[in-house]
C-alpha cells in the first residue's frame, strides 16, 4: 500500500495528496486468524508511516460489520 500512494503521488505530482484507508470490515473483529483482520492491521501500518502520516489516515469499519 505504501509504495501504491507513492506511485500515485509520483504520477499526479502532488506529494501531499491525502488518502484514506479503510480497513475490509465485512467480518467485523471475529477475523483473528489472518485474512481480513491482517489486512487491517497492514493498512493500519501503512497510515502510521513517518512519511505517510501527515496526509494518510486509517478509518476503522469493522465496528459496521453486521453481527
Amino acid at each position: 500500500m505504501v509504495h501504491f500512494i507513492k506511485d500515485v503521488r509520483d504520477a499526479f505530482n502532488e506529494s501531499a495528496l491525502p488518502f484514506i484507508l479503510a480497513g475490509p470490515g465485512m467480518k467485523g473483529f471475529q477475523d483473528k486468524n489472518g485474512g481480513k483482520g491482517a489486512i487491517c492491521e497492514a493498512q493500519k501500518k501503512a497510515a502510521d508511516r513517518p512519511e505517510l502520516n501527515e496526509s494518510t489516515a486509517y478509518v476503522e469499519s469493522r465496528h459496521f460489520a453486521p453481527k
